[in-house]
């Protein structure tokens, strides 16, 4: 996850007569600095501040901790009071993490930039008549990188990670126990009822988990 946020997710090419008449360096998307290049003409000192500070916890903090929550849970033996406040911290944690959506919008908006600038453009009439000439009068246009793929991929595996071990802990907590038994002064049949009982971890869950398999 931290190889993909400082990693160059696509780059974006300023094209057309605008690009020739005020040259500018190609823009290279990269999601450790997306906090500051996405908030930093949104306003105010104060607006800028608090937006950077919310995509800084949103698409990079968040998940940073949530990653370490998981991992320092399952590899470190903990009381079951303290592994019951981790899952809680975990959850509360998951809700607040967006690394995966950054990427999946980041996909749309940047496919979508050149389709939305030419749209823009097309009722203006200079640019029409530049159109005819052959010229451009100003288009953007984004290329991912090789690196696109994994980056997503590393995006979506870390969701998954939190869903499963967010699933198989809660299992691993409280777990069903079927209980038989026979009523002394009736007839009724023998009855299997499903009672819950808690688990404590001796050892980390990780393992719990080897040692049930």
């Amino acid at each position: 996850a931290v190889a993909a946020a400082r990693s160059t997710f696509a780059t974006i090419h300023l094209q057309g007569l605008a690009s020739a008449l005020a040259p500018t360096d190609d823009k290279d998307v990269i999601l450790w600095n997306f906090p500051h290049d996405g908030s930093r003409k949104l306003g105010n000192e104060a607006m800028i501040n608090f937006t950077q500070s919310l995509f800084t916890w949103l698409y990079l903090v968040a998940p940073g901790l949530v990653g370490v929550a998981v991992i320092m849970f399952w590899i470190l033996p903990i009381p079951r009071s303290l592994q019951l406040s981790a899952l809680y911290l975990v959850e509360v944690l998951s809700g607040w993490s967006c690394l995966e959506l950054w990427f999946f919008t980041a996909s749309i908006s940047l496919t979508s930039l050149r389709i939305l600038c030419d749209s823009l453009l097309a009722d203006i009439e200079l640019c029409e008549t530049l159109a005819k000439t052959g010229t451009v009068c100003f288009s953007v246009n984004s290329e991912f990188t090789s690196d696109t793929w994994w980056m997503i991929l590393a995006a979506i595996l870390h969701r998954v990670m939190i869903f499963v071990f967010i699933s198989r802990t809660k299992i691993l907590l409280t777990e069903e126990v079927h209980v038989t038994f026979t009523p002394s002064k009736s007839r009724t049949p023998a009855r299997s009822v499903a009672s819950r009982r808690e688990v404590t971890f001796a050892v980390s869950p990780i393992q719990e988990v080897v040692h049930d398999t």
